[in-house]
Order: structure tokens, then C-alpha cells, then sequence
């Protein structure tokens, strides 16, 4: 069976720090239009060291025209679905 992401822990979140909510406006603003409506909650993916996220179509509940990626806090990068 094909799975489209192994070795990960799954969750949502509202609440954030201080320090990690200003660092979600940034990318929030390199990522997003002013006028483009944000989801409340942040879909949270933790992948293991050996886990994979092999490209699949995902749910418009946790998705919309715009992913924002943060990957092991060391850059962000933006993937714009067509």
C-alpha cells in the first residue's frame, strides 16, 4: 500500500510563543497576499530524521493555494500549487 508520508507526528496548532509567532508573520508575509484568507490553525508535520513526504494531494482542509515550509528551522521555502 502506498503511503504519502512515513515516519511522522501529526498535529494542529493556534497557540504559539512569542518568539514563534513572530517567526510564523514572517513567512506568513514572504508566503501569503494581504488579501488572501489564512487558515486559524497550522498543520504541523515533525518528520523523523529517516521519514519521507512523497508528493501527493492533500486534503483542502489542511491545504490551500499555498504551503509554507519550515525545515528544521533553518530556512523557509514556499511551494505554490498550480
Amino acid at each position: 500500500m502506498f503511503e504519502a508520508i512515513n515516519g511522522y507526528r501529526e498535529t494542529e496548532k493556534r497557540d504559539w510563543s512569542p518568539e514563534n509567532r513572530a517567526v510564523l508573520q514572517r513567512m506568513r508575509a514572504l508566503a501569503f497576499a494581504p488579501d488572501d484568507v489564512q487558515l486559524e490553525y497550522v498543520h504541523v508535520l515533525d518528520v523523523m530524521p529517516d521519514g519521507v513526504i512523497r508528493p501527493h494531494i492533500d486534503s483542502v482542509r489542511v491545504s490551500r493555494a499555498v504551503f509554507c515550509v519550515v525545515v528544521v528551522a533553518v530556512f523557509v521555502s514556499v511551494m505554490w500549487l498550480l
